[in-house]
C-alpha cells in the first residue's frame, strides 16, 4: 500500500506542477497581448499627432558623411 500512496501523490504532484506551469503560460500570453495591443495603440496615436522623432540638422549631417564615406569605402576595394 505504500508503494501506490507514492505514486498516487506523486501523480498529484505533477498535475498540479503542470496546472500552474499551464496558469502560468496563460496569463504570460493574455498579458504580452495586451501590451502589444497598448504599445501598438500608442504607436499609432503618436504617428498621427505627429509626435515621432525627427533628426536635426547636425544629425542628418553625421549621417550623410558617414554614408559617403562607407560608399567611398566599398567603391575602392
Amino acid at each position: 500500500m505504500q508503494n501506490s500512496d507514492l505514486i498516487l501523490q506523486g501523480v498529484q504532484l505533477m498535475l498540479i506542477g503542470m496546472g500552474m506551469v499551464f496558469v502560468f503560460l496563460s496569463i504570460l500570453v493574455v498579458v504580452t497581448s495586451l501590451m502589444q495591443k497598448l504599445l501598438l495603440q500608442q504607436d499609432i496615436e503618436d504617428t498621427i499627432a505627429g509626435n515621432g522623432s525627427h533628426p536635426n540638422d547636425e544629425e542628418v549631417a553625421a549621417i550623410s558623411i558617414a554614408i559617403h564615406q562607407f560608399r567611398n569605402k566599398k567603391s575602392q576595394e
